[in-house]
């Protein structure tokens, strides 16, 4: 970490150390110091994986309303992903929008990305409908 920091204090316009410490700190769960760094890197490149990676560590964070903002930005930018898709599927499960989780799953089936089924067979599963 003291090669990243490095990096920082002699580079400050450069995504890749921030990037670098958002990992870091995401994989060891310290959300509010990855969501710090990640929050550096979209203002810096503003790329499809700096959405992804605050969006997520905002819902590690529950801070709900804040996830749902930047994946709405991220959908004005016409930025897409699976794992944006994904992480709107999770945003709308955590907030019970069971219309929203159907969306979802229809329009990542009718993309070619039937992967979003095999969620809703677990949430169904959850609940009892194992048909």
């Amino acid at each position: 970490m003291l090669v990243h920091r490095v990096y920082l204090l002699t580079s400050p316009r450069d995504p890749p150390p921030y990037d670098n410490l958002q990992n870091v700190y995401a994989y060891q769960g310290k959300h509010e110091e990855a969501l710090i760094q990640g929050l550096e890197v979209l203002r810096l490149r503003g790329d499809v994986s700096s959405y992804e990676d605050v969006a997520l560590s905002l819902l590690c964070l529950n801070r709900l309303d804040e996830a749902r903002a930047t994946l709405q930005e991220a959908e004005q930018r016409k930025l897409q992903s699976e794992l944006l898709q994904w992480l709107r599927y999770e945003l709308a499960g955590l907030k019970g929008d069971l219309g929203e989780m159907n969306r979802l799953e229809s329009a990542s089936n009718q993309l070619g990305l039937p992967w979003l089924l095999i969620h809703r067979s677990m949430r169904e599963a959850q609940v009892g409908r194992l048909r």
